[in-house]
């Protein structure tokens, strides 16, 4: 037989046994290729504290499967003004100093829109609101005249909590 012949089929034994290799079933040991992989977890929710459902986990689910589904806090009915407070840095990679904590007083809303300096946008039904300018982004939620969210900057990789009241 003819060298490469003989290589072909050194390279042809690996590569169906592989495919032939042996695995544990629930019934038993077998031969063959592996069935692919599957992964299922149990889920038993814990009933949560007033709320309706909202939602169904999928065909056969009862209510009473899910558990009770919390309704959003409403933000106040007008956010319109200037909010002050601080971003306090909660995250930095390399050099801390670009990094410090700022007071924020220029954040301001008019409407459903909010700004901060270049960054906007637009604050949604259930007071969240994202927004971006260059590599950072400030994003959040209202609740009331508060706002609560998170500064994140890319470069250097600089993470803050914002925490700002309304003063006006």
């Amino acid at each position: 037989m003819p060298r490469y012949r003989l290589a072909v089929a050194g390279l042809a034994v690996p590569l169906v046994a592989a495919g032939c290799a042996k695995y544990d079933t629930p019934s038993g040991p077998r031969l063959g290729t592996a069935p692919p992989l599957s992964w299922t977890f149990p889920v038993n929710p814990q009933p949560l504290p007033g709320g309706t459902p909202t939602a169904r986990a999928g065909a056969g689910a009862s209510d009473d499967d899910l558990g009770p589904v919390p309704a959003p806090l409403p933000p106040a009915a007008d956010l319109s003004g200037t909010y002050r407070g601080r971003a306090v840095l909660t995250f930095s990679t390399g050099n801390p100093r670009p990094c410090r904590d700022h007071n924020i007083t220029a954040f301001s809303v008019d409407g459903r829109e909010a700004r901060l300096f270049s960054f906007r946008g637009t604050i949604a039904p259930d007071g969240s609101v994202t927004m971006q300018s260059g590599d950072r982004w400030l994003s959040g939620r209202f609740i009331g005249r508060t706002f609560e969210g998170q500064l994140w900057q890319r470069f250097p990789n600089c993470i803050w909590a914002v925490s700002l009241q309304a003063t006006s």
